[in-house]
């Protein structure tokens, strides 16, 4: 999976009506909702357009305004986090701007907010950004948390609020490394073995098939003209595995978090004493499936 970092600007639009002292009531739409895929190879940088429109009373002044988050589920603005299903969570911020790098909060815990002011008769813009941390391996499943935007005004009393939702889904995810690629077992010989090291990273449970598409298990002579195969075994983290059947399926294992798991996948050569004299060989393909 590929992750490229994405900048939006949250615009508030505010907008001023008549009024001799310039009292109208602040008021908000709805935001529309951050709804994102998480990325592994990086942060993502998302966000909304979020608008204000100031109604009632008359013209003639400015109005100054502040716009509050809440700290959402976390509890702590300073900590936000978006929560799965089953309480795992990836950690996010709201900043006025990435460059300024100023996580917003509400008046009552603290600040910073959004503030500005609104000309007499026109409109006033302000933008923040929702910075999603990408790069770990949480979980599949959707990462939600809604946040409440307040707007105040001049003198810090409630005029309206609105929600803001955010959700990142997080898929699947799993790699598979070996330590080699070519297997030399050195002279035929029965008994003789070697072995891979598969090294798996998943965020969920997950499965591993072995299978011999080929010659179903056994090693054929390198001259396809000459008719010669030598069995093998396997034993993978020291199980020897049951190859009655082709693939040969392992399912159940659980998650491995951002270290990732080794398993050891060794290679027992059978009986040789019907094999013709020359190179002898296999293809074993190896599959990894998350189990989402």
């Amino acid at each position: 999976m590929i992750g490229k970092n994405v900048l939006i600007g949250c615009i508030l639009f505010v907008v001023s009506a008549g009024g001799a002292f310039g009292f109208g009531q602040i008021e908000m739409t709805t935001p529309e909702a951050v709804n994102e895929q998480y990325s592994y190879n990086g942060d993502i940088v998302v966000g909304r357009s979020v608008s204000l429109v100031v109604g009632g009373g008359g013209s003639g002044v400015n109005r100054s305004y502040s716009i509050g988050f809440s700290p959402g589920t976390s509890g702590d603005g300073g900590n936000r986090r978006l929560y799965s299903a089953i309480g795992t969570s990836i950690p996010y911020e709201i900043l006025d701007s990435e460059a300024a790098g100023n996580q917003l909060k509400d008046l009552d815990d603290g600040g910073p907010v959004l503030s500005g002011s609104i000309p007499s008769g026109g409109t006033a813009t302000e933008s923040f950004d929702v910075r999603i941390f990408g790069g770990a391996v949480p979980p599949p499943g959707t990462y939600i948390d809604e946040v409440t935007l307040t707007a105040y005004n001049f003198n810090n009393a409630t005029q309206a609020q609105v929600t803001l939702s955010i959700a990142v889904t997080v898929p699947a995810n799993i790699s598979l490394l070996l330590s080699t690629n070519n297997l030399d077992l050195g002279d035929l010989v029965e008994n003789a073995s070697g072995s891979v090291t598969l090294n798996v990273t998943s965020n969920a449970e997950y499965g591993i098939e072995l299978s011999s598409p080929y010659n179903n298990w056994r090693m054929a002579h390198e001259d396809q003209t000459v008719v010669s195969f030598v069995p093998y075994s396997l034993r993978l983290d020291a199980a020897t595995l049951d190859l009655s059947s082709n693939p040969a399926v392992l399912p159940g294992y659980g998650s491995t978090g951002s270290t990732g798991r080794e398993h050891l996948l060794e290679i027992i050569v059978g009986n040789t004493d019907a094999a013709v004299s020359g190179y002898h060989s296999d293809v074993i393909d190896i599959t990894v499936t998350a189990n989402e």
